[in-house]
């Protein structure tokens, strides 16, 4: 069984607001993300479906992550406030380079 990475990242928006970002991989893709923080979105429980849209992918996929967030609020039609969808990228590429 391959062992299990976990990193949680905060990245501060250029607004001021706090997106983090737990993550957790094995054996190179992800089984686990959670995207938590001070900014304000509505529906509020959409965005755990955000973490869920990023399970399963290979973390050396990258632009197919980003292609999932920006999906995810394209479609979702979200009320975001005090962050935008480029923050949460942002967020994910920490947390990338971190792994």
């Amino acid at each position: 069984m391959p062992a299990e990475t976990r990193r949680c990242v905060i990245y501060r928006s250029e607004k001021g607001k706090t997106i983090r970002l737990c993550i957790t991989t094995s054996d190179g893709k992800i089984v686990h993300a959670t995207f938590t923080g001070d900014f304000f979105g509505e529906p509020a429980e959409k965005f755990q479906k955000l973490g869920e849209l990023l399970i399963g992918l290979d973390i050396k996929d990258t632009s197919r992550m980003m292609d999932r967030i920006d999906e995810f609020f394209e479609k979702e039609a979200i009320w975001l406030a005090g962050a935008s969808p480029e923050d949460f990228k942002q967020a994910l590429r920490k947390a990338l380079k971190s792994l």
